[in-house]
């Protein structure tokens, strides 16, 4: 007499030799109940979860299509505000960077110590290029010669 079958709908586990249910113990599954299992299950969910995520993408494709409208009715405003905040994320690096350089914190390796001030300085040509006002313009040549000063002095210091 052979062994208990197993009911087609049974949650099986792929792992362990054997499992103990209400007909005694079941033989361990095969790698293809362990796939034909998971297929089902996958397609019972897809199945439920079809409409649900239909729906969801295309609330987020609305969702982009009016943030894309806004970002272009609005886009001089958006670039002013990219340009002064990469302004002000090149001060910051030159705060940081130059921390090492003054002597208040260890210095970094060669690498980490040229990053912040090449960074900042090619944050502040992309201003100087792209920025319409005047004062933003020599703002950011100010900052990028201290960016470069910077680099040079570092450069140096590790020896070239």
């Amino acid at each position: 007499m052979p062994g208990p079958t197993r009911p087609a709908n049974s949650p099986i586990t792929c792992v362990g030799p054997r499992r103990f249910t209400i007909l005694g113990p079941m033989p361990a599954p095969s790698a293809s109940d362990c796939v034909a299992w998971a297929t089902r299950q996958l397609r019972v969910l897809a199945r439920r979860a079809g409409p649900g995520l239909r729906r969801g993408l295309g609330l987020a494709a609305i969702a982009l299509r009016g943030l894309g409208r806004f970002a272009v009715q609005h886009r001089s405003a958006l670039a002013a505000i990219a340009l002064r905040g990469a302004w002000w994320v090149a001060l910051l690096l030159l705060v940081v960077g130059g921390r090492p350089v003054l002597g208040l914190d260890a210095v970094p390796a060669r690498e980490l110590a040229l990053a912040p001030f090449a960074i900042g300085l090619a944050l502040c040509a992309a201003v100087r290029l792209l920025a319409d006002p005047r004062h933003l313009r020599v703002g950011a040549l100010a900052l990028g010669a201290l960016h470069a000063t910077a680099l040079a002095l570092v450069w140096t210091a590790f020896g070239g």
